[in-house]
């Protein structure tokens, strides 16, 4: 073998093994830490009933939890963030449902009770979100729907709506309007490089997410909403810095709502909050209700469908 042939086949096979070594990285990444459950649906003092959601070849965990007294209104969706889970979404669908809204909280592959994905991006984040909206419409036939994402679930709210999740409002909380930013971000703060890590992996989550880019970028997106759009972010957010949510906010041509003193996950148990999305939730439109037949009005239940549901799980 010469000596240029040998060089050649020597750099091939390093940059071949850079090249794997880069993408075993990058898919390491994408595979969320497990955070166990910490705070279970049957601690809510509410009724609910385990749900499963098919989303492509996953099957999510779910559950709906109703109200003591439902009124007809709205339904909430909740999404949790990147390497969270359900539980941290009944911080807040607790205060809502005392309120009278109904609540699917869920958890997104590979992330609490929806194990066995191998890697998880964006577009996944928003395909679990749509498939978890659409079985909400099944289960509450004519009812609004409201989306509530709270970090990465916020971002990523915002992408499922923008492609057609057919909700009524969209209330993002504590979300990145820059998903690769805030990963440097935070890889900053362990002392690393993170705007290099970030560009040097990029591609191969890109690859991954398996569609282009610009149908994933949340700043991007936030400007083709066509319904309520609410974004909330906490002063002293220390995950996601608050000019996120002033970017978010002035793609989809809103005024962020900045809460004093509230960090990234605490503000979900914030009264103020609970205030704003109440605001929102009053303002939608309100179902219609058939009127009542002779039947009905005499007291019979033929053919009723009972809010009662099966135990907590």
């Amino acid at each position: 073998m010469s000596a240029s042939l040998f060089w050649i086949v020597g750099t091939g096979f390093l940059l071949g093994g850079a090249g794997y070594l880069l993408d075993r990285t990058a898919l390491g990444m994408i595979r969320p830490p497990y955070k166990p459950v910490r705070r279970r649906v049957s601690s809510l003092p509410f009724s609910s009933e385990r749900v499963s959601i098919e989303s492509g070849d996953q099957k999510l965990a779910g559950w709906i939890i109703r109200p003591d007294s439902d009124g007809g209104g709205p339904v909430l969706v909740y999404v949790h963030g990147w390497g969270s889970n359900h539980g941290t979404m009944t911080r807040l669908a607790g205060p809502l449902l005392t309120m009278g809204y109904p609540a699917l909280v869920f958890d997104v592959r590979h992330h609490g009770k929806s194990r066995g994905a191998p890697f998880v991006t964006a577009r996944h984040f928003r395909d679990d979100i749509a498939a978890a909206v659409d079985l909400a419409g099944e289960r509450f036939p004519g009812r609004p729907l409201v989306l509530v994402g709270h970090s990465m679930g916020g971002s990523t709210g915002v992408l499922a709506v923008a492609h057609g999740a057919p909700v009524q409002a969209l209330i993002s909380i504590g979300a990145p309007a820059d998903m690769w930013e805030v990963w440097a971000f935070h890889l900053n703060q362990q002392g690393l490089p993170g705007k290099w890590i970030v560009r040097g992996l990029n591609p191969f989550w890109r690859y991954r997410a398996g569609v282009p880019w610009k149908s994933l970028d949340p700043r991007r997106k936030a400007g083709e909403l066509r319904v309520p759009f609410l974004v909330i972010h906490g002063e002293e957010d220390e995950s996601v810095p608050v000019r996120h949510a002033r970017v978010l906010a002035g793609s989809g041509g809103v005024e962020p709502k900045i809460l004093l003193g509230e960090g990234h996950t605490d503000l979900l148990e914030s009264p103020e909050l609970h205030k704003i999305v109440v605001g929102l939730l009053d303002s939608l439109p309100q179902p219609s209700v058939p009127e009542a037949s002779d039947d009905a009005q005499s007291g019979s239940t033929e053919g009723s469908i009972s809010n009662t549901a099966a135990p907590s799980v």
